[in-house]
């Protein structure tokens, strides 16, 4: 296989993410860089292209290696591919060296009345900064919604004013709350501001929230006017934000470092930031991690990796605490730059972007590591990636099965088993069980007993076992799970809980609890599953008690047997349309002479009065409609 056919192979198992590409030369200078929605179509293109464009013929004729970076949205590969292109000038992106700045929207948070403003000039001023954005137009659009909604002034200059001593036709028109003449207090303007940074940075809820709060009290003291006027604000809000990436103008240096494991294989990603900006990523190999802590992998892949570096920055974001080794890894790596080196976890933040983007990076490292010895690489889900990321997983959860348990007091109680692979529902791998050896409402039982039957019945049938097991629940059922998993010889299966009254995860393996924004989406895609396993599971409770209601509704009939039961019901379709049929129509069902049906229906007729109550539920009607 010649070298030509490699680059081209190479691009063939480029992943379906948003990212930048770089193509290099055989001395491995970058000669081009690009944007991408999605990597592998991109860069696919490049090679299935005609080449009757002599320049872009001649650097494919160059390109002998390709690399990239994934990111989590075009917007990012927008910001990356312009800081990578400004920092090595490659010699074919003749179209993207006139500088471009994206337009920003700036909150001007150093004067004492703060403004919205739409700008290209990013400053270190005190200003807070969200985007960049790739439509001027629309972002302007935005910004007349936004300044309508919070009243906040669109005079020039520090001070506030057009006009000395009263107000601009802007205060008239409702879009200011005119600061320049005292109108508005500097506190209240002040909330006003914190309002909108709050919508700006993804936390519209609470505010919208705070709003509705606000026009409910408004109306109970029936001040109308007030409410429209609350009404249009949110009204305004909700229209016009969009969940958007704060630019943060901190000239610090890093490097960022997501881990990535599967089996036996891990992968680190080294992601160099400098003066605030991702330049570059470094991304290493290793073998023998299975049965290793993530500590110790991460140790092991930043001594190597710091064994002979060019420069060592001020921090290392790391995914985990490096455990014992930490203080030694830090006093090390300070030695080696002379100065102090911090070794952290980000929680939030854009160190936290980064470093969930260094992860999803040295998860497809892994699965090109695949083809590298030749197997055929399996991309995994973006969806996958990000339960693994956001869990903090060992390695990709690619099959994955959800269990809930569904009863009534102790009755009719019944278990459900979906099955989700690659973040999918395989409907054809759903099942379901009745709880058979715990008597009374144990749910802690009843869990283990489902878990255990299920696990049992896998080894028996030697069917794959999922990577992961979730319960509908807390620390009790994660419990309840994990035994019945020892007892069954699979103590290593890891078992997550998601309880529904605050959404916490609990784990098996580590203590504490976590939870995850509502709106990411491994939080969604867990959510869901837990959600599926219930429906599943209390669908079949239903179906269950209501075919013990149509029994003790007509099984106590003396002289009504299992076929005339049948009969009945496949006649009338319910007990409520046996109750209020005549005795001639109820005698006409074959197998039913005019003597049983008086005894059928005073017999009826006696279960649904209040001093004839019916076993289940007492001085209330056991009918219900037959399910169909």
């Amino acid at each position: 296989m010649n070298q030509r056919t490699d680059v081209s192979s190479r691009a063939s198992m480029m992943p379906a993410e948003p990212g930048v590409y770089l193509f290099k030369d055989k001395k491995g200078k970058i000669i081009y860089i690009g944007k991408a929605r999605r990597l592998d179509s991109r860069v696919r293109s490049h090679f299935s292209a005609q080449l009757d464009d002599p320049r872009h013929a001649s650097m494919m004729e160059r390109v002998k290696e390709i690399d990239y970076v994934a990111t989590g949205t075009e917007t990012e590969a927008l910001i990356l591919e312009a800081n990578l292109i400004k920092q090595h000038r490659p010699k074919y992106n003749i179209l993207l060296r006139d500088d471009k700045r994206y337009p920003f929207v700036k909150v001007s948070l150093g004067e004492a009345f703060p403004r919205l403003v739409l700008t290209r000039d990013l400053r270190d001023d005190g200003s807070r900064y969200f985007g960049p954005f790739t439509d001027a137009r629309a972002v302007r659009q935005g910004l007349r919604v936004l300044r309508r909604a919070f009243r906040l002034r669109a005079c020039p200059g520090e001070e506030p004013g057009r006009i000395k001593g009263r107000e601009c036709i802007d205060y008239q028109m409702g879009i200011c709350t005119a600061p320049c003449t005292g109108r508005i207090t500097r506190k209240a303007y002040g909330v006003l501001v914190e309002e909108l940074l709050s919508c700006l940075g993804g936390r519209s809820e609470t505010v919208l929230e705070s709003l509705r709060r606000e026009i409910e009290a408004a109306s109970a003291r029936r001040q109308y006017e007030r409410c429209t006027v609350l009404r249009d604000r949110a009204r305004s809000i909700e229209s016009a934000l969009r969940k958007q990436h704060v630019f943060t103008l901190r000239d610090y240096d890093s490097d960022v470092v997501g881990l990535g494991r599967q089996d036996d294989l891990a992968a680190a990603v080294v992601l160099k930031v400098r003066q605030g900006k991702v330049l570059g990523k470094e991304t290493l190999l290793m073998q023998g991690a299975e049965g290793k802590s993530e500590s110790e992998v991460l140790c092991s892949a930043l001594s190597q990796y710091y064994l002979n570096p060019a420069v060592v920055p001020t921090e290392v974001l790391v995914p985990v605490t490096p455990g014992e080794e930490g203080a030694a890894l830090e006093s090390w790596l300070s030695g080696i730059a002379g100065r102090k080196v911090s070794v952290r976890v980000p929680r939030k933040g854009s160190g936290a972007a980064l470093l969930e983007m260094a992860s999803q990076n040295a998860l497809l490292a892994l699965q090109e590591s695949a083809g590298a010895v030749g197997e055929k690489p399996r991309r995994i889900p973006p969806q996958v990636q990000e339960i693994q990321v956001g869990l903090g997983l060992p390695a990709p959860p690619v099959r994955m099965e959800a269990f809930d348990i569904s009863q009534l007091a102790g009755e009719h109680a019944v278990a459900s088993v979906v099955v989700f692979h690659d973040a999918r529902p395989r409907q054809s791998d759903y099942r379901r069980m009745r709880i058979k050896g715990v008597v009374g409402q144990d749910d802690y039982r009843m869990m283990h007993e489902a878990v255990s039957r299920r696990v049992v019945r896998l080894l028996r049938e030697k069917r794959p076992l999922p990577d992961i097991i979730l319960v509908d629940g807390g620390k009790t059922q994660v419990s309840a799970a994990s035994r019945a998993l020892k007892e069954a010889g699979l103590g290593k299966l890891r078992v997550i809980g998601l309880a529904k009254r605050n959404e916490e995860f609990h784990f098996s393996w580590r203590e504490g609890t976590l939870r995850l924004p509502p709106t990411s989406r491994a939080f969604r895609a867990m959510a869901g599953m837990r959600d599926e396993a219930h429906r599943f599971a209390i669908t079949y409770h239903r179906k269950l008690r209501s075919r013990w209601t149509i029994r003790s509704a007509l099984d106590e009939v003396p002289g009504v047997g299992p076929a005339r039961r049948k009969a009945l019901l496949r006649q009338f379709g319910s007990v409520d349309s046996v109750a209020g049929a005549g005795v001639d129509k109820v005698a006409e069902v074959r197998g039913i002479g005019p003597v049983l049906a008086r005894k059928i229906l005073a017999h009826l007729a006696a279960a649904r009065r209040p001093e004839s109550p019916q076993r289940g539920q007492s001085g209330r009607s056991e009918f219900r409609r037959a399910p169909r």
